[in-house]
């Protein structure tokens, strides 16, 4: 059986750290993990809610990203205010509560759903900035079933870094002209 408690710990050590000035990065690492545990277990319940964390945190993960190059203060501001917001937000209380409760994952049903999610993962094509992020994403989530699973990721994760390395590019990009 697979816990979720450690994973939960982890996540609510990176929101108060989060909270009291550290990077968001963290918090949306453990909220991804979260979700991928959700995933696996087929609990769709609390998916949306761990994404829409990652969504308000996203602006402020690129400008925190980015503070070297970029100076606009007002879009420092307005993207913390809203990280902040849903940080400190009763949604997100609730969402902790509700793993709190969840039964461990059975390990058969992950593999079963791991095998699933590799399969897909050989089919993707990469034509535009958009194809190249969803194919992180997708090798994200194998990798983090692969750690709950208790398996050797270390090659998907350095797949997973050089693809962040170009999404980063395309959201400097974006940053910039915007």
């Amino acid at each position: 059986m697979i816990r979720v408690a450690p994973a939960l710990e982890r996540f609510e050590a990176a929101r108060a750290g989060a909270l009291s000035g550290q990077s968001v990065r963290e918090v949306r690492a453990a909220a991804r993990r979260l979700r991928v545990w959700l995933q696996l277990s087929g609990i769709t319940a609390l998916v949306d809610d761990l994404r829409w964390l990652c969504r308000e945190t996203s602006r402020l993960r690129d400008l925190e990203l980015f503070a070297g190059v970029l100076t606009n203060s007002a879009a420092l501001a307005e993207a913390e205010r809203r990280a902040f917001a849903a940080l400190n937000s009763r949604r997100l209380d609730g969402v902790i509560v509700a793993l709190r409760a969840l039964p461990p994952l059975r390990r058969s049903r992950a593999r079963t759903r791991l095998q699933g999610w590799e399969k897909s993962l050989r089919s993707n094509t990469l034509k535009t900035d958009d194809d190249v992020h969803a194919l992180r994403k997708h090798v994200r989530r194998v990798r983090y079933a692969y750690e709950w699973l208790g398996e050797d990721s270390k090659e998907l994760r350095r797949v997973q870094n050089v693809l962040g390395a170009l999404c980063d590019l395309a959201a400097l990009s974006r940053l910039l002209t915007s």
